[in-house]
């Protein structure tokens, strides 16, 4: 046979699983080893594809998308070993079967047809292949790791993992595509949005900026990382300003952006307000933290405590022996095995970490420093008294910023009612010592300066006023909430304006006319009417009087005199249910409660993408990071 007649007959796709044998005319599936005669077609090999090796059938004969490069390593791995093609399954009932093996037979049969019900496809597995790497942030290389191999293999023995550039150059885009024309079909349908955007510096010394995007949809607040973008020039504001500017336009949103949350860096802030014209809302938690910070450089007792706290824990820290020793005591004594935290000096909650696990660990402590030689001194009863005002002092600034970091809910219109709790709480404490009791009054007063102006804030309180969960009682004084309803009261009546300017002539007049055709016809079937005609021409006066500015008022008194929401619903939630009832102020609403509090969620990438551009992939083009952090938010 000739190799043009012989490539005629082996265009179809089963000869990749086939192999001829032209002595005995005879053809050889190289998987499983089974035999055929050659009748000159392929029905009978198609017919074997489809029972006995459905994954290969589904996944390359149905899929026709798939490449030659792929097929052809396929091809050369059905050469599998012995006892791989040993269990697979053969006919059931056949010459060769020996009867005490037709039961395991018939279990292997059925479970093979289980397996194929599911549609277990090749395509299928690729793609929760590249959620689990951009999931977990494993390296792209994972694919060729001999571990992560034979797992596979275990799992699945007919499935054939991609290669690391097949997975970078092909799937990862492919689903990095597919999800965000996902995600720019539902910020089609979002009228306002709001931003948090932050940079950030790689193991291998590249500047990345960050950019989220907080949007409700579906009675649903959503929080997706939209573009970690490469910075290579000075992080001017000019530079930030036009990176911004460059992702707002590749999404289609610039128009949409309500305010961007950033940190109080003079660069940042200056390329949102001045350069991008949008409104820029400081990161609460950066300000809390100033705040903190501040308190303890101004507390030197607190300082030198803090430098003590430090050394004892860097023993355990750097001593087997004595962590070791701590463990043992620990277990002794019946208590929780707990390791002490190291504080780390840019964040200020990790000082209060470091110093509620001394507390945790305060009698199995105390015991291994005495015991060890070489260890420092142990606190004194005085010290400890401090750690423990220092730790009751700081808790419920801890909670704040606990509260203040989520993205599943919203913060920004919880940020006032919050700050004036945290001062009360601070108010009643009643610390021991001198230490604790300096820090209270030094803290009470920083939050006060920093973060009291939130109340005249008009982001913030516009915020909390549409939290049904707040309104009024939200504020500390009763002039902020009134300023706060005026704010709303003179967007919304922008809005209604906007709104009766969009309508056509006719509906705006539509009900007008109505009210007078009616009034027109009684007045000409019923002449008794006449007596009321001064009456009804001044109520009808008195109606269409009804301008924009009185529409607002009405409304916003309607939502007042409404009944608080318990604090522990969905104010998103509350506000989906009164769409239809009150239009205008859900929209406005709804562009409010989506703002976050603080810049955390960008922040957040940066700990992320740590583990992504780390030294085992300090070469991992930018364009794979944007990828990888956006594949990672998307399918959080």
């Amino acid at each position: 046979m000739s190799e043009k007649e012989n490539g005629a007959k082996q265009k179809s796709s089963v000869w990749l699983y086939f192999e001829k044998n032209s002595t005995n005319k005879t053809v050889i599936c190289k998987i499983c080893k089974k035999q055929y005669k050659d009748f000159g077609n392929t029905t009978n090999l198609i017919t074997h594809m489809r029972g006995k090796h459905s994954l290969q059938f589904s996944g390359f004969f149905e899929n026709k998308d798939k490449s030659i490069d792929r097929d052809s390593k396929i091809n050369n791995s059905c050469g599998l070993s012995t006892s791989t093609a040993n269990n697979q399954v053969e006919t059931v009932g056949s010459d060769t079967t020996r009867p005490e093996e037709c039961a395991t037979k018939k279990r292997r049969y059925k479970q093979l047809c289980f397996s194929s019900s599911k549609k277990q496809t090749q395509k299928d597995i690729d793609i929760a292949l590249v959620k689990m790497i951009c999931t977990d942030i494993q390296p792209l290389q994972i694919v060729e790791n001999k571990g992560f191999i034979n797992f596979v293999r275990t799992l699945h023995a007919d499935y054939i993992l991609p290669d690391r550039k097949t997975l970078s150059e092909r799937y990862l885009p492919q689903q990095y595509q597919l999800a965000r024309s996902s995600l720019a079909d539902k910020l089609e349908d979002v009228k306002n949005l709001a931003l948090t955007t932050d940079m950030w510096t790689s193991d291998s010394n590249k500047s990345y900026l960050t950019v989220t995007v907080h949007f409700i949809s579906e009675s649903k607040l959503f929080a997706r990382t939209l573009s970690t973008v490469e910075v290579k020039d000075v992080h001017s504001a000019t530079v930030i300003a036009n990176v911004l500017d460059t992702v707002l336009e590749e999404w289609r949103i610039s128009d949409k952006v309500v305010t961007v949350v950033t940190d109080n860096a003079s660069n940042i802030k200056k390329a949102v307000s001045e350069y991008l014209n949008k409104r820029n809302h400081f990161c609460v938690a950066h300000t809390l933290n100033l705040a903190v910070s501040d308190c303890k450089k101004s507390n030197l007792p607190l300082t030198s405590l803090l430098e003590k706290c430090h050394t004892v824990v860097t023993y355990f820290k750097q001593s087997t022996k004595a962590a070791y020793k701590l463990k043992e005591l620990q277990e002794q004594m019946n208590h929780p095995v707990i390791k002490l935290k190291q504080e780390v000096i840019t964040r200020w909650n990790s000082s209060f970490e470091m110093m509620e696990r001394l507390l945790q660990t305060k009698l199995s402590l105390s015991a291994a420093l005495s015991t060890m030689s070489s260890a420092p001194e142990n606190f004194t009863a005085n010290q400890w008294e401090a750690i423990e005002d220092c730790v009751s002092v700081l808790k419920p600034i801890e909670q704040l910023t606990t509260i203040l970091s989520g993205e599943k809910y919203p913060t920004l219109s919880s940020m006032i009612p919050l700050i004036r709790n945290v001062q009360t709480c601070l108010i009643k404490k009643v610390p021991v010592t001198e230490i604790g009791e300096n820090l209270k009054i030094s803290l009470h007063s920083a939050i006060t300066k920093r973060l009291g102006i939130l109340e005249t804030n008009k982001t913030a309180a516009k915020s909390t006023f549409l939290d049904p969960r707040y309104k009024k009682a939200g504020f500390g004084l009763e002039a902020n909430a009134e300023k706060a309803a005026q704010w709303v009261i003179e967007e919304l009546e922008s809005e209604i304006i906007k709104k009766n300017r969009n309508l056509a002539p006719d509906e705006s007049s539509q009900t007008v006319n109505t009210s007078s055709n009616a009034n027109a016809s009684i007045g000409t079937n019923n002449k008794a009417n006449d007596l009321w005609e001064d009456f009804d021409k001044k109520i009808s006066e008195r109606e269409l009087i009804q301008t924009p500015t009185s529409s607002a008022i009405v409304i916003v008194k309607q939502y007042r005199e409404m009944q608080y929401l318990d604090r522990h619903l969905e104010p998103i939630l509350f506000w989906e249910q009164r769409k239809k009832a009150m239009p205008e102020l859900y929209e406005l609403a709804i562009k409010y409660l989506c703002i976050p509090a603080s810049s955390v969620p960008a922040e957040r990438v940066f700990s992320k993408a740590a583990l992504i551009c780390n030294q085992r992939r300090n070469r991992l083009d930018s364009k794979k990071v944007d990828e990888i952090i956006f594949l990672n938010s998307y399918f959080s």
